[in-house]
């Protein structure tokens, strides 16, 4: 579920939210699978999850997820890595 939140720029939210989101926490992942934190697989899987957390992280939306259990145990695994590449992603709003 994800709904629009407090800083939530209704007019231009694709190319200053989303979009320096999206790229942050691929550049992210990719650092992260660079040192074998979290796998090529991981980061694909979970690559629109983290972009939605990075953003509710921000206040940009309010968002929840309820994973299966195999989905669960996956991001799991990578609980702390995913965690870092979601809030070092949201920083990127928070300057602006």
């Amino acid at each position: 579920m994800a709904a629009r939140s407090s800083a939530f720029d209704r007019d231009r939210f694709e190319d200053r939210q989303y979009d320096p989101v999206r790229a942050e926490v691929r550049n992210r992942l990719r650092i992260e699978c660079g040192a074998h934190t979290i796998t090529p697989s991981l980061s694909g899987a979970y690559f629109s999850h983290l972009v939605a957390l990075a953003l509710a992280k921000a206040a940009v939306i309010d968002y929840r997820a309820v994973f299966s259990a195999a989905a669960r145990s996956g991001y799991e695994s990578a609980r702390v890595a995913f965690g870092q590449v979601a809030v070092g992603a949201a920083g990127v709003i928070r300057k602006r």
